[in-house]
């Protein structure tokens, strides 16, 4: 989004469609793209265990790369509102970094814990054990924040003059 406002060329597109089409189109291309690569990074992963453990483990690894789309969904909303609150790439991409990196320091408090990503994590590998709850509570949580950053990103796009 910044890069456009940068360019000055979010006004054509914005002349062209609605704004939320602008916005649903930018981050459906960039959640998708991320979650095809991470596709193939699995897939690649999981034929390699197979040739060279012999052990077959598609339901495992396919509910993990179910997990990580959580995550994918996360860090690319954070990044998306990132980028949607300034003008300048630049600004979006430190802007960017620093989101990233912040949720780290909620780590070391305990009653911050449950606002950083990164504590959720390891609910991921219970998948393997075939414990479905903490995952499904972790991805509930996630999603929501998820939500929250897209809803932020559209109204702040919606109020921006172009």
């Amino acid at each position: 989004i910044a890069g456009e406002f940068y360019k000055k060329t979010m006004r054509y597109l914005a002349y062209r469609a609605k704004r939320g089409s602008i916005t649903l189109g930018k981050f459906s291309a960039a959640f998708a793209l991320n979650i095809g690569i991470n596709f193939v990074v699995y897939l690649i992963a999981i034929l390699y265990v197979q040739s060279t453990k012999g052990v077959l483990f598609f339901k495992e690894g396919f509910l993990l790369w179910l997990s990580l789309v959580i995550y994918v969904l996360y860090f690319t909303s954070l990044g998306f509102m990132a980028s949607s609150l300034t003008m300048k790439p630049q600004r979006a991409l430190y802007l960017g970094a620093v989101l990233f990196m912040a949720p780290l320091l909620f780590l070391l408090k305990e009653p911050l814990q449950w606002a950083s990503p990164y504590h959720y994590y390891k609910n991921g590998f219970h998948l393997l054990l075939g414990n479905y709850q903490p995952v499904l509570s972790s991805a509930v949580i996630l999603i929501i924040f998820s939500g929250l950053f897209l809803g932020i990103s559209y109204k702040k796009f919606q109020r921006r003059d172009l």
